[in-house]
């Protein structure tokens, strides 16, 4: 197929089609000898192999199955028009059709509430700046480490876990249990 064909069986306008060949010719530095460099002028023809991998970098994997299914399914030339349209037909249902099968897949699995389970999970550690915010507390740097020091005894005495936790600006703090943070604060 030619660059304006593959344009037309996507329903992109050929711009489009050049770009995805460029990005193709990147991660590939030559299709079969046909393209040299990013600036080469595009061959008079692809074949279909390389027709379906055009798409499949500008449409993604399920678009090139589908490209090349109903490509088998037309062996004979004159019927290009006809798979033009019928490739047509199929990318403009294309979202129907992912819609569809993610229904059913949710239907026939078991659901992962991902959203839910973030919602319900209760901490069993906080750093001090978490617990300062969540309770009002407006601890000062100095409070913070005053306190990380009480807290980091309190803890190593009791045989109690201290977890690091990635902080943008010291690099790591600690995270301390709950319960040891309310008995610290609780006048």
């Amino acid at each position: 197929m030619t660059t304006n064909e593959i344009a037309q069986a996507v329903n992109k306008d050929v711009t489009t089609v050049q770009r995805w060949i460029k990005r193709l010719n990147g991660k590939m530095q030559s299709m079969d000898g046909k393209m040299q460099s990013s600036t080469s002028t595009y061959p008079a023809d692809f074949d279909l192999d390389e027709t379906i991998e055009i798409v499949r970098i500008g449409l993604g994997v399920n678009a090139a199955e589908m490209f090349r299914m109903n490509a088998e399914s037309s062996p004979v030339p004159q019927k290009q028009n006809e798979t033009i349209l019928m490739m047509k037909e199929m990318l403009s249902a294309m979202p129907g059709m992912i819609a569809s099968a993610v229904v059913m897949a949710m239907q026939q699995s078991k659901p992962v509430h991902y959203e839910q389970q973030q919602l319900d999970y209760t901490p069993t550690h906080l750093t001090l700046l978490a617990y300062s915010n969540n309770n009002g507390l407006g601890l000062t740097d100095a409070d913070k480490r005053s306190a990380g020091m009480m807290l980091k005894g309190i803890c190593v005495s009791r045989g109690l876990d201290i977890r690091q936790v990635p902080d943008e600006r010291w690099g790591k703090v600690n995270s301390y249990p709950i319960p040891i943070l309310d008995e610290y604060f609780t006048p």
